[in-house]
């Protein structure tokens, strides 16, 4: 583990002299520097990128209570404008978090991650990012009612990944391609992994099994390394032995414990779809009903 800044792999004694000459003096400084900073003394901002990744990861630290509900508070969050479910998941879907919102087919869950595109650039500045999964999900007119400002369609990116080798490409495309990001949207995460030969029948549980959880530590090295919310929507499937609701998340024990949360989303009455909040760290689990319209998405 490096114990000091020149340890870094990259980290050379002019580099680690131009880092002091701006403050950062440890390897604790340059992980909790921001790219800006240490672009500052004169790091492309890939290369800066790179040396607070590598940086985080030599880090421990021991905090007290009162300094981890600091971090919390300070982290930055994407607010999908919907109070109640805002209010559910303690101000928006926060930066490092690996997300899933999930339900069964026409439930709401791809129109809620583009308002998610939409809502991520207008609040930072900053691009949003589609991996698109599923041909011709993303519709660009849709993008344009749901936003209020003119340039949002120019700042949201889409990603073609049409197969699972493409898919599991495209995270490292990404890391590659982008110095920041506003918020990572997978649509749909499983839905190849589901399509795919190799995985059909209860013999490959173990191969699908392992991929799925290759696609989650590159999605969890994408909100890392672009200090940003990714959230992925996923399938549903009927399990009619199973106890309570019999509508249970593709991917099972993996997706739960990998992702902070999750978010499912169901039909409701009339026109109405519910948000449910599933297992969140601090509020649980809480409920929210959402008008899915032409011209706006929006709670009730």
């Amino acid at each position: 583990m490096a114990t000091e800044l020149s340890d870094i792999s990259g980290v050379g004694n002019k580099t680690v002299k131009s880092l002091n000459s701006n403050g950062i003096n440890t390897i604790e400084d340059l992980a909790n520097a921001s790219i800006e900073q240490i672009s500052e003394c004169g790091i492309s901002n890939t290369r800066a990128k790179d040396f607070k990744y590598k940086a985080k990861q030599n880090t421990i630290t021991i905090q007290t209570g009162t300094e981890v509900q600091e971090e919390y508070d300070n982290k930055n969050k994407i607010k999908s404008n919907i109070d109640e479910l805002d209010e559910a998941l303690e101000g928006g879907f926060e930066e490092n978090a690996v997300i899933s919102v999930w339900g069964e087919s026409g439930t709401g869950k791809s129109q809620l991650a583009q308002k998610l595109l939409v809502e991520g650039y207008e609040q930072t500045g900053k691009p949003s990012i589609l991996v698109e999964t599923e041909p011709d999900r993303f519709r660009p007119e849709r993008i344009e009612r749901l936003a209020t400002k003119e340039d949002t369609v120019e700042n949201i990116h889409r990603v073609k990944a049409y197969s699972i080798d493409k898919q599991i490409s495209s995270y490292g495309k990404i890391i590659d391609a982008f110095d920041e990001a506003s918020v990572v949207v997978v649509d749909s995460l499983t839905a190849r992994i589901r399509l795919n030969s190799d995985f059909q029948g209860r013999q490959n549980l173990s191969e699908r099994s392992t991929e799925l959880g290759e696609h989650l530590i590159k999605l969890e090295e994408v909100a890392d390394r672009l200090q940003c919310p990714v959230i992925f929507t996923n399938q549903a499937y009927k399990n009619p032995d199973s106890y309570g609701k019999n509508v249970l998340q593709y991917g099972g024990a993996k997706i739960k414990h990998t992702s902070l949360f999750s978010v499912m989303m169901s039909k409701a009455k009339g026109e109405l779809f519910e948000a449910e909040v599933q297992h969140h760290p601090s509020t649980g689990n809480t409920s929210t009903l959402i008008d899915i319209g032409e011209e706006s998405i929006q709670g009730v």
